[in-house]
């Protein structure tokens, strides 16, 4: 179970609602495989996931955080002025919680680009 709280689930989810792209980075599994697992983490349900492919799982959690593109769209948004330094910041201390959890959940480590 990796435990995350909202903010966190909805940063992973940003990448998790494009599987084509997850797929395209990993070269592991076959699209619709890698969409149902998509699918099953959205829905918070890692066992589904497991169940599917627990290997893919892995990788599809280990893209998600990698292949982020959640915290850059946050940094435009504070560039364009549609928010704070602070709300940023915020946004960027949860983009790393998440990464530390799925680098432990993993094995590997993990780091979210925030730009």
């Amino acid at each position: 179970m990796l435990n995350l709280t909202e903010m966190e689930q909805r940063i992973l989810n940003h990448r998790l609602e494009v599987p084509d792209a997850i797929a395209d980075a990993i070269e592991a599994g076959e699209d619709d495989e890698v969409g149902a697992v998509c699918d099953k983490l959205i829905a918070g349900d890692l066992d589904g996931a497991n169940a599917i492919d627990a290997d893919l799982t892995k990788y599809v959690l280990a893209d998600a955080v990698e292949g982020s593109t959640y915290l850059a769209c946050a940094d435009g948004a504070l560039s364009g002025g549609e928010t704070t330094p602070q709300k940023y910041g915020a946004e960027c201390r949860v983009g790393r919680s998440l990464a530390k959890k799925i680098s432990a959940y993993v094995g590997q480590a993990l780091r979210i680009p925030e730009r």
